[in-house]
């Protein structure tokens, strides 16, 4: 991998040419860039760095409608079921709210990242 322009970095991170040149300039070493304005060119190791820097993995987020099955031992805790999977799951909720949710259907926030990585939560709005 040879010298890319910041100009080029920044398209390819699907970036603002400008974002990513403040960044080299602030940041980097100076060894690691040559060169001005948007005709900067950054070496391997600068590359490097700012694919780091800006590819941050994406969550997704939805929410469904859950039935609460029961508690947890942790108080910030109840288990439902989720259908898409067939499993119970345990969800984070409010703390102190526990009690009041066993049996009831509950928005729950499903989030996961670009891993596949799933975590559950109930919304901070009151819903039941």
């Amino acid at each position: 991998m040879a010298k890319k322009r910041i100009t080029q970095i920044a398209e390819e991170l699907g970036l603002d040419a400008e974002r990513v040149l403040f960044y080299a300039e602030n940041e980097l070493q100076p060894d690691m860039i040559s060169g001005k304005g948007l005709r900067t060119w950054v070496n391997e190791e600068g590359q490097e760095e700012l694919q780091r820097e800006f590819l941050i993995p994406e969550v997704i987020t939805k929410i469904v409608k859950m039935k609460c099955l029961r508690p947890a031992q942790n108080p910030r805790f109840v288990f439902c079921f989720d259908e898409s999977i067939g499993k119970k799951v345990p969800v984070m909720i409010k703390k102190g709210t526990q009690k009041q949710m066993i049996g009831k259907q509950i928005p729950v926030e499903i989030i996961e990242d670009e891993s596949g990585m799933k975590s559950y939560r109930c919304p901070a709005k009151r819903f039941f």
